[in-house]
């Protein structure tokens, strides 16, 4: 049966190309790609100290825990996923501009606020529209669209920025890392203007009705937004400390770009496989419970300080400690959260790994000197809460016979 909502004028139900939606992520993770790796270096060169380069970088993951719920849910409720995503691009692109001026503690401080606020709702966004293509693609029995297939755009983009983004910064002053970083805030904003326009045309009326959920459903999103955010942030261990650890131990930068690299790769290569190889939508619980249970392992045999062969072994299991938890949470929540909520469901998603990196971070920067690669082993106790509430969760969505 055709959903009627497709002739509607549901903006949320009007097609979008696959094409559109993965340079959209693209687009909008190239940032991601640049600050995550060279974002410190540039605040190690304006002279911070390590206690205030430490505190800028946590400042997003908290800005974002209140910031992305609250941006997503207007976007669900009055301005619409596509606008507000091109007003979050335009933002950001004018912020990240500001940071080639911008000096000193406390006004890098605000102004990394101000850009969390803007540029951290981006890709739940990025995610809901997609997801709602999905739907609406399998409502209509239309074509299928691959969300994985989607989304490794983003990883792809990713992990060309880290390897070019190396190579470029290796030639300019450490200043340059701004001027990267404005350049790459660029790249969203077409993709994200020419969707809002495609929307606008077909915006719902402001206080449309939306459906509301129900409470023991809202129970369900809200085990599974804490648990998938449990298993994401068991890699706070491995994003702040991995490469430190590695260099202390002598291996070279070349093998810790090669490492990181790994993962990367292997993130990519599950992300194209999931849909097409293992059933994809159809198995989000599955994927949730192989990815806690990947992180459980990956983090214990991490305690042993393996030896570089090993480790690079375990690199390959990003694939599942994060590729796969992200996409059986993504999955599931938007098929919990339905149409009306899809984009407040992610920005939650998005705030509870935000909130697990934060907390997660903090306590390593206390224990980490004492207990070095031990501290493995809180990241393992992490993905073990994960698992129990994906187990909660699987019970409680289990199909009835």
């Amino acid at each position: 049966m055709s959903d009627p909502r497709a002739v509607s004028g549901d903006p949320h139900t009007r097609p979008i190309s696959g094409l559109h939606l993965s340079i959209l992520f693209g687009a909008a993770m190239l940032y991601v790609g640049v600050t995550l790796p060279f974002f410190p270096v540039f605040l190690a060169g304006q002279g911070l100290t390590d206690s205030q380069i430490s505190i800028i970088l946590t400042i997003p993951m908290l800005t974002r825990l209140v910031g992305n719920p609250v941006v997503t849910a207007i976007a669900d409720r009055r301005s619409g996923l596509a606008r507000t995503l091109a007003f979050s691009a335009v933002a950001s692109m004018l912020l990240s501009a500001g940071l080639v001026f911008t000096q000193g503690f406390w006004p890098l401080a605000l102004l990394v606020c101000l850009l969390a606020l803007a540029q951290g709702p981006m890709l739940p966004l990025a995610d809901a529209l997609t997801l709602s293509e999905v739907r609406r693609r399998l409502d209509m029995g239309e074509k299928p669209l691959d969300y994985g297939r989607t989304r490794v755009w983003g990883s792809a983009t990713v992990f060309a920025a880290m390897l070019l983004g190396g190579w470029t910064i290796g030639l300019l002053p450490t200043s340059g890392i701004a001027w990267l970083i404005a350049a790459a805030s660029f790249a969203p904003i077409a993709p994200a203007l020419l969707l809002a326009r495609r929307e606008g045309r077909h915006a719902p009326a402001r206080g449309t009705h939306r459906p509301t959920r129900p409470l023991g459903r809202l129970r369900i999103i809200a085990v599974l937004v804490v648990s998938a955010g449990a298993v994401q942030a068991s890699h706070a261990m491995y994003y702040s400390f991995a490469s430190l650890h590695w260099q202390a131990k002598g291996l070279s930068s070349g093998f810790t770009g090669a490492a990181w690299a790994l993962g990367v790769g292997a993130e990519i290569a599950f992300f194209l496989a999931a849909g097409r190889w293992f059933g994809g939508e159809a198995k989000a619980r599955a994927f949730l419970f192989v990815g806690a249970a990947g992180s459980i392992l990956r983090w214990l045999a991490m305690m042993a300080d393996p030896s570089p062969p090993v480790l690079l072994a375990l690199q390959t299991m990003h694939a599942l400690t994060f590729a796969a938890t992200h996409l059986g949470s993504v999955y599931l929540l938007a098929s919990l959260a339905g149409s009306a909520h899809r984009a407040q469901a992610q920005g939650w998603l998005a705030a509870s790994v935000s909130l697990g990196l934060a907390v997660a971070t903090l306590v390593i920067g206390q224990v980490y000197a004492d207990w070095g690669e031990r501290t493995y082993g809180l990241m393992a106790g992490l993905a073990a809460i994960g698992f129990g509430g994906f187990a909660i969760v699987a019970k409680l969505t289990k199909p009835k016979q």
